[in-house]
């Protein structure tokens, strides 16, 4: 309804996996399992005569996962932009 604004929703499922990571105490590869996670993000924008406005939330629900073996995961975010085109 409004021709300026931008929005999209996302989505992503991933389901129980297999992770690997390499000790370094060992030296051995040690095998984790992963439960299966779902994250929602969303991101917007608004053009307005030379300005335009960006925005971000991701991880909308702060659900806690492990994408990467050993790292922790990236709890709910938020990113704002400006930009001025001349």
């Amino acid at each position: 309804p409004i021709d300026k604004l931008t929005l999209k929703l996302s989505y992503l499922h991933t389901g129980d996996r297999n992770l690997q990571y390499f000790s370094n105490t060992s030296f051995e590869t040690i095998a984790v399992d992963a439960s299966a996670y779902d994250l929602v993000n969303l991101l917007g924008s608004y053009q307005w005569k030379n300005l335009k406005l960006t925005g971000s939330l991701n991880n909308i629900f702060n659900k806690e996962y492990q994408a990467i073996a050993g790292f922790n995961s990236i709890k709910r975010n938020y990113q704002i932009g400006v930009k001025y085109m001349f």
